[in-house]
């Protein structure tokens, strides 16, 4: 499966560099590290001595993770299975 944006298609196997990762997510730079130290973003790989990228599967299950909002800003109910 593949993830769609104006101009190219993402792999989901696909090694994403940080600038990709901020325009994904809508994340800055310091956000993205603070949320990976707490455990609540994705890791990235270590790829060589000053280079690191995430893994898109894991970037594109995160942000699919988040809750859905209406164009009001009011959260899109979530449906429980009882």
């Amino acid at each position: 499966m593949t993830e769609t944006h104006p101009g190219a298609a993402i792999p989901r196997e696909a090694l994403l560099p940080l600038p990709e990762v901020v325009r994904l997510t809508n994340l800055c730079q310091a956000e993205i590290y603070s949320r990976m130290k707490l455990g609540t973003f994705p890791v990235a790989r270590k790829l060589g001595e000053r280079r690191i990228a995430w893994l898109a599967s894991e970037v594109f299950d995160w942000r699919d993770s988040l809750p859905k909002w209406t164009p009001a800003g009011v959260p899109v109910a979530q449906k429980h299975v009882a």
